[in-house]
């Protein structure tokens, strides 16, 4: 998700903030940093945003951006910022979605800008490729609710704005299924033998085809094997 601000309908885009590097969300990136806006990432955005990426699941390589399509406002933490009356918060997700990825939270209107790491009826991305993973995801999703309340209109990536309740029930089954495929790698298990023992089966209804989801979160937990303990 980009988030984009204007002070008043039909002036320039001021600020925008990229909450991942993903090409479908940092497209209109070029032509908003010609026109002087604030772009505004974490670190790590910039940083994949500035090389050749090998998009290993997607079979796909991307090359760097040209310079003015860059984040020119980076952090590491987090942040704060008033855009007009309102106050503006925003902070690092580590290793979720991607590595890279930020809320932007409006705590006047109540309105939180989660990106991908939260998903609107569907298994989220897992990008192992720049170090996202499920117990990422879960801890980041854990993050936003501890921002939400019952009122707060959580944006997702894509699709509509979620609840708190359900954004709790989706950081509930991923941690599940990670556990799930955590257990059954443990077990000598590949990612074809995951798939096909079919361990979302009580969240398709729900959440749709959970192949990608699984492969790649599959994939995922090998880049963290030490700090689980040891799978095989």
């Amino acid at each position: 998700m980009k988030f984009v601000a204007s002070q008043s309908s039909g002036k320039p885009v001021k600020v925008a903030f990229n909450t991942h590097w993903h090409p479908d969300h940092v497209g209109s990136n070029e032509a908003l940093g010609k026109a002087g806006a604030k772009i505004i990432a974490h670190a790590y955005t910039k940083e994949w945003l500035s090389t050749e990426i090998d998009w290993g699941w997607q079979h796909k390589t991307f090359e760097p951006l040209p310079p003015a399509a860059l984040p020119n406002e980076t952090f590491y933490d987090s942040g704060k910022m008033t855009f007009g009356k309102e106050a503006v918060e925003y902070a690092h997700l580590p290793q979720a979605h991607t590595d890279g990825d930020l809320y932007v939270y409006f705590p006047g209107p109540n309105i939180l800008m989660a990106g991908d790491v939260v998903s609107a009826g569907s298994y989220p991305v897992l990008d192992w490729t720049t170090n996202g993973w499920i117990r990422g995801m879960v801890n980041a999703q854990k993050t936003i609710l501890q921002i939400a309340n019952d009122n707060t209109k959580i944006i997702p990536g894509t699709g509509p704005a979620q609840t708190k309740a359900e954004v709790q029930a989706l950081s509930d089954m991923c941690n599940t299924v990670g556990e799930r495929i955590l257990k059954m790698m443990k077990m000598g298990m590949g990612p074809k033998e995951i798939v096909a023992a079919k361990p979302t089966t009580d969240f398709d209804a729900k959440y749709g085809d959970p192949e990608l989801f699984l492969l790649n979160g599959y994939r995922g937990i090998w880049g963290h094997v030490r700090e689980l303990g040891g799978i095989v």
